[in-house]
């Protein structure tokens, strides 16, 4: 076994990786997680019920290197792992990360610098995407910090950390009754939510620590379907909440919803959903009553403005164009 060399003066950061049928890609995750230049880090395999090799890989690591802990389990699904994963961390902060997913060697080691200089909650670090094994950038340099209201709000903007677990650390008092809602898809969305609700601030770097693979099987990236419509459940509590909690902050979260909304109407469109039109009745409310909060909106491009307004008031022309789109593509 290899030693893991720490230095026990830094808060203990505890990394959650919840594993099922990914022994593709499992080795290129942890080597990546142990590679971190951070030094006080305990690495929690847990194999979720999985069929493939994933499990011996996990005890492969397990037994070579002395910071990984290695749990099998059977299957439950991603909340139910990640849940698990937090009762059994001895860490005093949490991250997560994907098993197919991999991370750049500086990011604990920049969000936990944060993390001692400002007595941080949360720190949260932008993500680069890999599709068909290229990778597209998408880090910039800049470190900004958010008050609550603010951060919720950038939450439901693309260009910020959105309503992922895995690019975020989080001190682990943050999740004290509060759990990933298990048997639900998108369960990041309403557990980010409540989490942020919890912390006064939050500190973002502009720079790509995390990188998520983009396969063909993967949820976000499916065709629109039953399932995949609970975001819309997740994403409408979200605001609701959030305007009650945030009045100042209402016409930034209406458009927030709206972006959500969209991308999962143009997944209907493609898919030819049988509730398509209900979909579209819906957002093309939202938006011819938010039209002057799209207009005047800070963090949308003059391209998305025109997006959404043809979704609202040309929806003939929205639909063609979003087919059209997915042809080229």
């Amino acid at each position: 076994m290899e030693i893991y060399i720490k230095n026990e003066k830094l808060p203990l950061l505890s990394i959650i990786v919840p594993v099922y049928n990914v022994q593709d890609y499992l080795e290129e995750c942890c080597n990546s997680i142990i590679n971190q230049k951070y030094l006080n880090i305990e690495i929690l395999l847990i194999d979720d019920g999985s069929t493939d090799n994933s499990g011996e890989i996990c005890d492969y690591f397990g037994e070579k290197y002395s910071n990984i802990r290695v749990f099998h389990r059977e299957n439950e699904g991603l909340a139910a792992t990640r849940n698990f994963g937090i009762a059994q961390a001895q860490g005093q902060y949490l991250g997560f990360v994907d098993s197919d997913d991999w991370i750049y060697e500086n990011m604990y080691s920049d969000m936990m610098k944060i993390v001692l200089e400002k007595n941080a909650q949360i720190v949260c670090c932008n993500f680069d995407l890999e599709i068909d094994k290229r990778i597209i950038k998408r880090g910039k340099n800049g470190i900004d910090i958010y008050n609550k209201n603010e951060a919720i709000v950038n939450l439901m903007y693309p260009q910020f950390y959105q309503f992922y677990a895995p690019n975020k650390i989080f001190k682990k008092e943050l999740f004290q009754n509060v759990e990933f809602p298990i048997g639900k898809h998108f369960e990041d969305i309403i557990t980010i939510y409540k989490v942020f609700l919890k912390s006064e601030k939050v500190y973002f770097i502009w720079q790509s620590g995390y990188v998520y693979r983009q396969r063909k099987d993967s949820i976000t990236n499916a065709i629109f379907n039953s399932k995949s419509a609970e975001v819309l459940d997740a994403i409408g509590f979200v605001m609701n909440d959030s305007k009650r909690r945030f009045p100042n902050n209402i016409n930034d979260i209406m458009v927030g919803y709206i972006r959500y909304y969209i991308s999962f109407l143009d997944k209907a469109i493609i898919g030819n959903s049988k509730e398509l039109r209900i979909y579209q009745m819906t957002i093309q409310d939202v938006i011819k009553k938010y039209k002057k909060a799209i207009i005047i909106n800070k963090k949308l491009s003059f391209a998305r403005k025109i997006q959404f307004l043809v979704c609202g008031y040309f929806a003939k022309l929205y639909e063609l164009l979003a087919k059209i789109k997915n042809f080229l593509n």
